[in-house]
């Protein structure tokens, strides 16, 4: 698909979208904290991601969803690990095809950098290797 109908449709689901003031988009989070705090509270770990978009999904989900009144708010508060891509080169490093998604025989080499870099804000001790043998 061409680069200028990803827009056309990007734009399009874009423009039906209802979109929530920051504040009140913030305080709905209050649920989903009550629910990382229990999970917490029993031994688990949470963490809450913001996966890759690019090109015209990522103009317009920071047309409609600023990072700095959104994400940034949201993660200050929350006990949860949170990661963005923009803030891993890795993960931003990755071409999303469709905007939105990483090519199937990318997925590998995307997971192990999204484990890196939750390891990396002390999401989880670092996961053994395995070793290459020759």
């Amino acid at each position: 698909m061409s680069k200028s109908a990803l827009r056309m449709l990007a734009k399009a689901r874009y423009d039906k979208m209802q979109r929530s003031d920051p504040g009140a988009w913030l305080g709905a989070t209050d649920r989903i904290e009550g629910w990382i705090e229990r999970i917490q509270a029993r031994g688990g770990r949470v963490a809450i991601v913001r996966f890759p978009t690019s090109g015209a999904h990522w103009e317009f989900d920071e047309k409609a969803y600023p990072r700095e009144h959104y994400w940034d708010r949201f993660a200050a508060r929350t006990s949860a690990v949170t990661l963005h891509f923009r803030d891993s080169a890795a993960l931003s490093s990755f071409r999303l095809p469709d905007g939105s998604h990483v090519d199937f025989r990318r997925a590998p080499a995307f997971t192990r950098a999204l484990i890196d870099a939750l390891e990396s804000r002390g999401f989880a001790p670092p996961s053994p290797r395995p070793r290459r043998v020759p």
